[in-house]
């Protein structure tokens, strides 16, 4: 069964839309106005850190050494008396960590160990970040180019003849 259409039904379809079927022109929808501010958020967050950030990309790209210490005390009494060791922490002071980088790195001829009863250092290191060294100097630099076009100073009959010649050359 088909329906047709007379021009009384077409301008009520017309009406209808208008009322709500399409936004103004010009308007934006709240959806868009609420994306747009978040987007507007999370942009200025980044760029009031963006140092931090940098620094932090620069660590991996670089890697890092770093020196912790973990202090030792006694708990209890009489027999159960025991040697507890603490949580390890950062060693911040540049003649510890130094101290404790020369005995483990055997470095300036330091053989005196600096780890006693009540201390222990030790150091754990992690290795450059290939991936942040080239985004990095990608960032600073722009991305790198790779030129893929060939140039040929050679008419094509005369590399199709020397390609024969080197197949001729290899199945001899």
């Amino acid at each position: 069964m088909k329906r047709e259409l007379s021009p009384e039904s077409i301008q009520k379809i017309k009406e209808g839309s208008l009322k709500g079927g399409y936004a103004k022109r010009g308007k934006r929808h709240k959806a868009t106005i609420e994306r747009e501010e978040t987007i507007e958020v999370a942009k200025d967050i980044i760029a009031g850190r963006t140092m931090a950030l940098v620094n932090k990309q620069l660590e991996l790209a670089l890697g890092e050494i770093k020196v912790f210490c973990v202090r030792y005390h006694w708990e209890g009494s009489g027999e159960n008396k025991k040697l507890v060791g603490s949580k390890p922490k950062i060693v911040i002071g540049d003649e510890k960590m130094s101290v404790a980088l020369d005995y483990e790195l055997g470095k300036n001829g330091y053989s005196s160990n600096p780890n006693t009863k009540l201390r222990y250092f030790f150091v754990m290191t992690k290795e450059p970040d290939n991936r942040a060294i080239n985004s990095l100097l990608d960032r600073t630099f722009g991305k790198s180019t790779e030129d893929k076009n060939m140039t040929v100073d050679k008419p094509m009959g005369v590399l199709l003849d020397e390609l024969e010649a080197y197949k001729r050359s290899i199945a001899a």
